[in-house]
């Protein structure tokens, strides 16, 4: 039954927008908009003061590691325009932030988030085995709560199809927390476990959750195609 709804989610997603594995042409719009949206309305990096001018120069090195290993997914409107993005790394080799990139308030970022240890039973072995879902945003002009159900499908499909296990995020907002308890309404089903959580001497809580792909991968039989990522069938 689920793996039916989940062919007609696909759908209904495929006549609204494409959702695709990020690639290095997206750097500039994504890393923009990314950028606009952590500065604009996540809890931490709005408690530090910090803009998207300061966030700009990191994020966009980021990407630029996310599209070498197309590990990540954008969705775009039929008309071209950027409505969301998920990035991803793998935890075995994350992405290492260029020291000339870190401003003092980046540092105290990267301190907290720092601070969230995975359970010893997460800690991955090799790679392609843990992902970690890195920054989420999408467009208030174009977006819907549609758009980020399509990009967590989306990138579940994909990043499930390169032969990763299992994923995890650290959650800042509790409107993120909230979405991803409605993805799982979608899906009929519980998905994603809180691992751990830490408060900063700030008064900021991050909050650890993880997933695992196994029953996508078993019961969803998920791929990269053109079914995932509204392309044409050719």
């Amino acid at each position: 039954m689920t793996r039916i709804f989940l062919a007609i989610l696909r759908a209904f997603f495929r006549l609204r927008m494409t959702v695709r594995p990020i690639a290095p042409g997206d750097t500039e719009a994504v890393a923009r908009l990314l950028a606009e949206q952590f500065a604009y309305r996540e809890p931490l990096t709005r408690q530090l003061g910090l803009s998207s001018q300061e966030l700009l120069p990191l994020i966009s090195a980021h990407i630029d590691y996310c599209a070498q290993g197309k590990l990540g997914v954008v969705a775009h409107s039929h008309g071209g325009t950027l409505l969301g993005v998920i990035t991803a790394e793998d935890d075995f080799r994350p992405f290492v932030p260029p020291e000339d990139l870190l401003t003092p308030r980046l540092r105290m970022v990267g301190d907290v988030l720092g601070r969230v240890s995975l359970p010893n039973a997460w800690i991955p072995q090799s790679e392609r085995e843990l992902f970690y879902c890195d920054l989420a945003a999408t467009d208030p002009q174009y977006a819907d709560k549609h758009v980020l159900a399509a990009l967590t499908l989306g990138i579940f499909d994909h990043l499930s199809a390169m032969g990763f296990k299992r994923g995890y995020a650290k959650v800042t907002n509790e409107r993120m927390m909230a979405r991803l308890r409605g993805f799982e309404r979608l899906l009929w089903r519980p998905i994603f476990t809180e691992l751990c959580r830490q408060r900063s001497a700030a008064g900021s809580e991050v909050i650890a959750v993880g997933w695992s792909l196994d029953f996508w991968q078993s019961r969803f039989k998920a791929r990269v195609s053109s079914i995932n990522f509204g392309e044409k069938k050719r």
